[in-house]
C-alpha cells in the first residue's frame, strides 16, 4: 500500500502590485483619519444653533419645521433634520456633537462607495473604495472652511446633507442603466434614486438645482440615445418635480426673498431675469477656472480618471461617448443653474454655497478628466503615461505629498489642529479647531451654560 505525501498548499506570495494597492488605501484612509479624530473637540459654538434649539423647545419638533417652512424656507431636508438631530434639544449634547460630524463623513464615503460599486461592474473591491476614498479625500481637502461643512450642526444638516443625498440618487439613476431587462433590480434603483432626490432636493438650493440639472440630463440622453430605460429616468424626473414643487413654493420663500427687497416672480419676468442668468455664467466660468488651478484638484482628478481609464471595461457607461467639449459646456452650465437661485436673490454667492458647489464641480470635473483619458490616451504618450501603473504610482507620491505635506491642504491643517488638541483661543467658545481652514465662528456663551434663554 503506497501512501502519498500531504500536499500542504502555499499562500501565494504577496505581489508588488498588492502592496502598492494596500499601501495606497491605507494613504487614503489617513487623509480622512484626522477630522474625525477633530469631532472630538466639537461643540454647538454659533448663534443659529441656539436660537433654533430655544425654537424646537418652545414650540415643538414639528410646530418649528410649520413655522419656519411658513415664514424662512422650503427646506424641508433640512428642517427636518435640524427638528430631530439638534444636539441641544437632548440630554446628551456633548455626545450628538462629537458622534454627528464623524457619521456625516462616513456617509459621505459610503454614499461615493455605493456609486462607483455600481458604476464599475465587477471590479475589485479595493478599486471601488480607492476610488471611494479619493473622491472623499477630494472633497476634504477642496475648500476653505471645512469646519461649516463637516463641524457645524447648520452647516451639515443642510450643505453637506445635500451632497450625500444626492450622491446616494446618482447611484441609483446608474442602477437604472446598468439593470436594464432587470425589473425587480431597475425598481429598487428607482425608489433608491427617487428617495433620495427628493431629499437632496430639500436640503439645500444648491444640491436642488444640481439633482434636477442632472436628472434633466439624464432623460435628454436616454431619450436621444433610445435608452431602453428612458422610461424608467422619466419616471424618475416626475416623482424628484414633487419635491421640487414643495421646496420652491413655500411661503417662507417669498417671506425672505421680501426681507431682502426682492419680489421673485416680477423679476422672472422683466428683462432684469436675463442678467441674473448672465451674472450667474459669469461667476460659474471664474470659479470654474480658479477651481481647475488648484494643483490639488488636478492630481486628485489625474489619479482618478486615470484608475477609471485603467478599469473602464468595468465601467458602465461609454467614457468616450461624449465630445469632452460638450461635457465641459454642460458642467459650466450646470455651475450656474445651481448658483442661480443664490443670485436671484442676494445678487451673490454666498461662501457656504460655493463649497456646496464645489463637489458638484469636482464629481464633473473628474469625469471631464476621465472622457479625455478615454478618447485620447491610445493618441498621446502623455496621457498614456499618465494612466500606465507608473504614471499612476508617481502621480498618486506627488498627491500624497501635497495633501499630507502642504500648507494649502485641509489634511495637513487637521493633523496640525490634532497635534495642537484643536485648542480654542477662548475655552467654551471656539469651534472644532484652531486652524483658519477649521475655525466657525464664536458668538455663543459656553455649552456648559446651556441654550440662552429667551
Amino acid at each position: 500500500m503506497q501512501v502519498s505525501d500531504h500536499v500542504v498548499s502555499s499562500p501565494p506570495p504577496v505581489t508588488v502590485e498588492s502592496r502598492v494597492r494596500v499601501g495606497w488605501l491605507l494613504a487614503l484612509a489617513a487623509a480622512v483619519l484626522p477630522f474625525l479624530l477633530l469631532a472630538y473637540y466639537n461643540y454647538p459654538s454659533i448663534h443659529d444653533d441656539y436660537a433654533n434649539s430655544n425654537r424646537i423647545m418652545r414650540l415643538g419638533r414639528m410646530e418649528f419645521i410649520k413655522e419656519l417652512y411658513a415664514t424662512w424656507t422650503g427646506r424641508y431636508t433640512e428642517l427636518a433634520l435640524k427638528a430631530y438631530l439638534d444636539p441641544l434639544s437632548y440630554q446628551q449634547t456633548a455626545l450628538l456633537s462629537r458622534v454627528q460630524p464623524i457619521a456625516v463623513i462616513l456617509l459621505l464615503a459610503l454614499a461615493a462607495f455605493c456609486f462607483f460599486r455600481v458604476l464599475l461592474r465587477g471590479a475589485r473591491t479595493s478599486v471601488v473604495l480607492a476610488c471611494a476614498l479619493l473622491l472623499t479625500v477630494l472633497y476634504l481637502n477642496g475648500f476653505e472652511m471645512a469646519g461649516a461643512a463637516f463641524y457645524w450642526f447648520g452647516g451639515y444638516t443642510s450643505y453637506t446633507a445635500g451632497v450625500i443625498a444626492s450622491l446616494f440618487a446618482f447611484t441609483g439613476m446608474v442602477g437604472l442603466h446598468r439593470y436594464q431587462g432587470r425589473m425587480g433590480a431597475q425598481l429598487l434603483s428607482l425608489i433608491i434614486a427617487a428617495g433620495f432626490s427628493i431629499v437632496a432636493i430639500g436640503a439645500y438650493d444648491v444640491s436642488m438645482m444640481a439633482t434636477c440639472w442632472v436628472l434633466g440630463s439624464a432623460v435628454a440622453l436616454a431619450w436621444l440615445f433610445k435608452s431602453p430605460a428612458k422610461a424608467w429616468f422619466l419616471a424618475l424626473f416626475a416623482l424628484a418635480m414633487v419635491g421640487a414643487f414643495f421646496a420652491v413654493t413655500a411661503p417662507g420663500n417669498q417671506v425672505r426673498a421680501a426681507m431682502e427687497g426682492r419680489n421673485l416672480g416680477q423679476i422672472l419676468k422683466s428683462p432684469q431675469a436675463i442678467v441674473v442668468i448672465v451674472k450667474s455664467i459669469y461667476f460659474a466660468l471664474t470659479q470654474s477656472f480658479s477651481w481647475a488651478n488648484s494643483l490639488l484638484l488636478l492630481l486628485g482628478g489625474t489619479l482618478l480618471a486615470g484608475l477609471l481609464t485603467r478599469v473602464r471595461e468595468a465601467v458602465v457607461f461609454n467614457l468616450s461617448r461624449l465630445h469632452p467639449l460638450l461635457l465641459g459646456l454642460w458642467l459650466l452650465a450646470g455651475v450656474g443653474a445651481m448658483i442661480f437661485p443664490s443670485i436671484l436673490v442676494y445678487q451673490t454667492v454666498w461662501p457656504h454655497s460655493w463649497q456646496c458647489v464645489y463637489f458638484y464641480f469636482m464629481f464633473g470635473w473628474v469625469w471631464l478628466l476621465a472622457t479625455i483619458f478615454a478618447r485620447y490616451s491610445a493618441h498621446s504618450e502623455v496621457l498614456r503615461a499618465l494612466s500606465g501603473p507608473t504614471g499612476w504610482r508617481l502621480t498618486a507620491l506627488a498627491f500624497c505629498a501635497l495633501c499630507f505635506f502642504s500648507s494649502s491642504s485641509n489634511t495637513h491643517m487637521a493633523y496640525l489642529d490634532v497635534a495642537a488638541k484643536a485648542p480654542s483661543t477662548m475655552p467654551g467658545c471656539g469651534s472644532v479647531s484652531s486652524g483658519s481652514k477649521m475655525r466657525l465662528p464664536a458668538a455663543c456663551p459656553s455649552p456648559k451654560c446651556g441654550p440662552v434663554q429667551q
